[in-house]
């Protein structure tokens, strides 16, 4: 029974990964390679295939000191679904003066934001 269920859970997350491949396709096209990301966490900077941080305040930013200066920062990719949970809103509060929105997937609960 309890192999059933880890095979379960396996096959749902791998859906869910899967329905943002044209959210990922949208950064690989339309994004320099080069380009960093603030991300909600660290499996979304596999996904994208670009330089990816952890957003201010996750548990991934354990030493804030080493945060990119604002003026490297590219983009922020932040999401809400059953993959990952968003950017807290304090750290969006911090960003959000420097960046524009650019890219928005209403089924997948993706924002993209670039730096203006």
């Amino acid at each position: 029974v309890f192999s059933a269920s880890e095979a379960a859970k396996s096959a749902i997350i791998t859906y869910q990964w899967k329905k943002l491949d044209k959210d990922f396709e949208w950064v690989q096209e339309n994004t320099d390679k080069n380009a960093l990301f603030i991300v909600p966490g660290q499996c979304l900077g596999y996904r994208i295939g670009r330089q990816s941080f952890p957003a201010r305040g996750t548990g991934y930013n354990l030493v804030p000191s080493l945060e990119p200066p604002m003026e490297k920062i590219g983009y922020i990719l932040d999401i809400d679904n059953k993959v990952h949970s968003p950017i807290r809103k304090d750290s969006m509060a911090y960003y959000m003066p420097y960046f524009q929105k650019v890219y928005e997937n209403n089924e997948t609960n993706i924002v993209i934001y670039k730096r203006k």
